[in-house]
């Protein structure tokens, strides 16, 4: 079933009190870039998918097969057991901290669009697909789909760091590590 990218854009802006608009075409939203879109399934209704576009610099996707070799008398065999999980590396800075009645702000930067994208990214890295009652007890867990190209890999973030500098003093620098379990075509 192909991706609405264009409704789950038009949540992320709702869910951090923006306006849904959305230009007619999806793809000049991009300027020819491919989202990266993470979510939870089975509770899209409840936290909805997050939809990065434009932000992430780098993807590298790596997989390894997992080939066990076997020394005989006679001749070596290779025994193939399929691909160890699938790793991928995003790499990105988020947008400006900036807010439309103050601009470009550091103090205030938790009120700019671009720091709540940021807070749902940080929050579904440290949930990292759990979900919790109101005494934090682990009701279940889903695995995290991450989206991207016509690829659905479904597991967990192994790994997430950001980093604040003085070069770049209005936003956060990341470095995200996703192990998948799964890949499936969407």
């Amino acid at each position: 079933m192909p991706i609405d990218v264009a409704n789950l854009i038009s949540s992320n802006l709702v869910s951090i009190g923006l306006s849904p608009a959305i230009p007619a075409s999806v793809t000049s939203l991009f300027n020819g870039k491919i989202p990266v879109i993470f979510d939870i399934p089975g509770l899209s209704l409840t936290i909805p998918p997050l939809v990065m576009y434009l932000n992430p610099e780098d993807i590298s996707i790596s997989r390894k097969p997992d080939i066990a070799m076997v020394a005989t008398a006679t001749y070596d065999v290779a025994y193939y057991y399929g691909t160890d999980p699938t790793d991928i590396a995003i790499n990105g800075h988020t947008g400006l901290f900036f807010h439309p009645n103050t601009g470009m702000v550091d103090i205030f930067r938790y009120m700019s669009p671009a720091y709540k994208f940021f807070s749902l990214l940080f929050e579904m890295y440290r949930n990292n697909g759990t979900v919790q009652d109101t005494n934090a007890v682990v009701m279940f867990w889903r695995p995290i789909t991450l989206t991207y190209e016509d690829r659905i890999y479904k597991g967990f973030f192994k790994d997430f760091r950001y980093s604040e500098s003085g070069e770049t003093p209005y936003g956060f620098k990341y470095s995200i590590n996703f192990t998948a379990l799964g890949e499936n075509f969407s």
